[in-house]
């Protein structure tokens, strides 16, 4: 809504009766932005603590991302920041997370989302999510 210039693709999965935006991608001059998380995998059975491994296709703006924990009724488990390893400005990076739901004895499907914010306005640039069942 605020930048017609900027193409954005939403995907959104049906959770526990809730909506869930799970994935956003944006495309400026002519190159993708996205997150994307390749471990665990959606619906994998975990035990904390884990590690959830992905990639960015362009570096963040100081190579910071948001990290955030659902529960699937729009509960809020914890929100922090992470830090990406670039391979140069603006380019591609990787990232990995630790997460320990055990301490605060959470079991079951958990959301697990990743965000990229724009520093000039807030807005979401990118946006991945795993769905992880943690035991």
């Amino acid at each position: 809504m605020c930048c017609p210039s900027l193409a954005e693709k939403q995907s959104y999965w049906m959770i526990a009766g809730h909506l869930w935006l799970m994935r956003v991608t944006t495309t400026t001059s002519g190159t993708e932005r996205s997150i994307n998380i390749t471990s665990p995998a959606n619906w994998a059975d975990v035990i904390s603590p884990f590690t959830v491994i992905g990639d960015i296709t362009i570096s963040p703006f100081e190579n910071t991302l948001a990290y955030r924990i659902f529960l699937p009724d729009g509960t809020k488990v914890n929100e922090s920041s992470l830090q990406v390893s670039p391979t140069g400005m603006g380019t591609p990076g990787t990232f990995s997370q630790s997460i320990n739901l055990g301490m605060a004895g959470i079991t079951g499907p958990v959301i697990i989302q990743f965000v990229e914010a724009s520093a000039a306005d807030g807005s979401t640039m990118a946006l991945g999510s795993v769905l992880v069942n943690a035991h």
